[in-house]
């Protein structure tokens, strides 16, 4: 007999246990998964699409981690901010295969945040949110207007928002 430890428990498929839902007796002798739904049983080729008039749950799940998150409400938007969406923001663009965006002032080390720098986000956000299929951000401030429009926290939010 061979030693099996460390070694992760797996199903006959190789999948790991850890790694299927959970499935228990409703009472009934009908099982069901975690969720309190019957498995779905599908065979090879069997045309798994979702039925007519399903919800699309399309997710953009970026994996950029953010500093300050959650922002503190009233609080300075910091250039690592910007720097950090512009990194979420291209991640996701290559998702929806489109090219990286070009930003104005690729480094924002000793550079006060423009308007510009939030009105390239949104439209770099939009594209890419339109390709994959998902809805437009509702954005605080829907115009940025240069020397009239504050610079808010909720800006900022709204585009972390937009790649999550």
């Amino acid at each position: 007999m061979s030693d099996t430890s460390g070694l992760p428990n797996a199903n006959a498929d190789g999948v790991p246990v850890e790694d299927q839902p959970e499935r228990f007796e409703n009472g009934d002798g009908q099982e069901q998964n975690a969720q309190g739904t019957e498995p779905a049983e599908t065979e090879p080729g069997q045309d798994r699409t979702a039925p007519e008039g399903a919800e699309d749950v399309t997710d953009a799940a970026t994996t950029t981690i953010f500093t300050d998150a959650p922002l503190p409400g009233g609080s300075l938007v910091k250039a690592v901010y910007i720097t950090q969406l512009r990194t979420a923001v291209n991640a996701m663009r290559a998702a929806a295969g489109l090219g990286a965006q070009s930003f104005t002032d690729p480094s924002l080390s000793a550079v006060k945040i423009k308007a510009t720098h939030l009105t390239q986000l949104r439209t770099a956000l939009d594209a890419a949110r339109t390709a994959i299929g998902l809805p437009a951000v509702s954005y605080t401030d829907p115009t940025i207007t240069a020397g009239s429009t504050v610079l808010k926290t909720v800006h900022i939010a709204d585009l972390r928002n937009g790649v999550k």
